[in-house]
């Protein structure tokens, strides 16, 4: 009984010690569980690091891929304005030489029609002459040979014919001298 007496404050002190070793042990199971979950935590903060390194390096490579496209797209725009600018440029300037080339062929028609019309009235004044001197002369020439005077009567005739009015056809100056350096034929 005396070791009981004195193995009994030892006895409760390893019951307390066996205790305290439980809860030391379940408080060290717990600390490795947490261990374990922060290790886990670590690596998925890790891997979604990571990731987002990824995604990060993938936006900025799509970017300046995409700056690179806008500066060529913006290039070839100005390339397409300049080429419109140039052609647009182009086709004015041949419609201004096209009406210039119009309007200098309508002069010459109207001016070759000008010429038309006075050779026209020239052709008639002197059809118109000459069938007057033609009539007067077959008259004289009537009246000569129904008076007898067959010979004077022809060489009067001839003279009548001769002293006829000079049927001279003048062409008017507008005619004659054309801004392009055209001259009509005389």
């Amino acid at each position: 009984e005396a070791l009981r007496e004195v193995s009994w404050p030892l006895r409760e002190e390893c019951v307390a010690a066996d205790r305290r070793a439980q809860e030391l042990h379940e408080h060290i199971g717990r600390a490795h569980e947490h261990v374990g979950d922060l290790h886990e935590q670590i690596r998925r903060e890790a891997h979604h690091k990571d990731m987002q390194a990824d995604a990060q390096e993938r936006f900025h490579r799509e970017t300046a891929d995409l700056e690179v496209e806008r500066s060529r797209q913006a290039q070839e725009l100005r390339m397409s304005a300049s080429q419109l600018e140039s052609v647009a440029l182009a086709a004015r300037l041949e419609l201004e030489e096209l009406r210039r080339s119009l309007d200098i062929s309508e002069e010459k028609r109207r001016a070759k029609e000008q010429e038309a019309q006075w050779w026209r009235a020239c052709a008639a004044r002197l059809g118109e002459r000459c069938e007057a001197v033609r009539v007067e002369r077959d008259t004289l020439v009537a009246q000569r040979l129904a008076s007898g005077h067959r010979g004077a009567a022809s060489s009067k005739a001839l003279s009548v014919a001769s002293a006829a009015p000079s049927l001279e056809c003048r062409r008017p100056d507008a005619l004659v001298a054309k801004p392009w350096g055209v001259q009509p034929r005389a």
